[in-house]
């Protein structure tokens, strides 16, 4: 499996491999998690998510292996983490915090892994800043000081987010309190021209965007207005996802933002 894993994050970190290639090494890495270890794991998953591959079960299965459902102590977990912190690069800290979410893992602890990934902010590239946002700000359990060393740099990135990313981020700066409106209206502004880009845009990033603004109530009244023409011009589309269909309905009758 080692050799397996070092050829996989050869690949995704020179973002090559063929859509066969990661469904080989999904299907072969799968039945190998349960007995990986925390370094392995938080290796594969950061190089899935680079690559943008792998299947939601896959990820499911990635999260458990990680998580304290698999080994049923949380505070084990986190020493033996802290143990070995010192052998994990930026991305894999990253992965792991992803993994631990908004939900597992002490103060203390993402607060050692917080400070294990903040060196260097400044020189960093596209997708070490994201695998940072994805570890700490979309788990909102970054601190407001990561925050302003990443405030830079990020807003540089906006347009190079997609939108599901940029609906998350709206999310995240909101409910972590950062109070930062020039750097909102930067996001609102970066969602609007997605919004409008309507032979790109798809049902599924109409829907996380408007989930973003409707649950935080923290968009001017511009993004509303296009949220809901854009939703009236794309509803045939929209239609054929019953799903999303139901979540539009209900998220718009209980928010009042109609």
């Amino acid at each position: 499996i080692d050799e397996m894993i070092s050829i996989l994050v050869n690949f995704s970190n020179q973002s090559e491999g063929s859509e066969e290639f990661y469904d080989r090494l999904e299907k072969y890495l799968t039945p190998h998690l349960e007995n990986a270890g925390i370094k392995e794991l938080a290796a594969i998953a950061l190089s899935f998510y680079q690559a943008k591959k792998g299947t939601e079960d896959f990820f499911i299965k990635l999260h458990v292996a990680t998580m304290p459902g698999n080994c049923y102590n949380v505070p084990l977990l986190e020493n033996e983490v802290v143990k070995k912190l010192d052998q994990f690069k930026k991305g894999e800290i990253c992965a792991l915090a992803e993994a631990f979410g908004f939900e597992h893992g002490s103060p203390e602890f993402i607060e050692k892994l917080e400070e294990k990934v903040r060196k260097g902010v400044a020189d960093m590239e596209f997708v070490e800043v994201m695998n940072i946002v994805r570890g700490f700000i979309f788990t909102y359990r970054g601190s407001q000081e990561l925050f302003n060393e990443l405030k830079g740099k990020l807003s540089a990135f906006l347009p190079r987010l997609s939108a599901i990313d940029i609906a998350k981020l709206a999310k995240a700066v909101n409910i972590m309190e950062i109070n930062d409106k020039h750097f909102e209206h930067n996001v609102e502004r970066q969602a609007i021209n997605l919004l409008k880009d309507l032979e790109n845009i798809t049902p599924e990033e109409i829907f996380e965007i408007a989930l973003a603004y409707n649950t935080t109530r923290s968009g001017s009244r511009e993004i509303y207005k296009i949220l809901e023409y854009v939703i009236k011009v794309k509803l045939d589309e929209i239609a054929k996802d019953t799903e999303l269909v139901r979540g539009l309905h209900y998220m718009y009758t209980t928010s009042g933002l109609c």
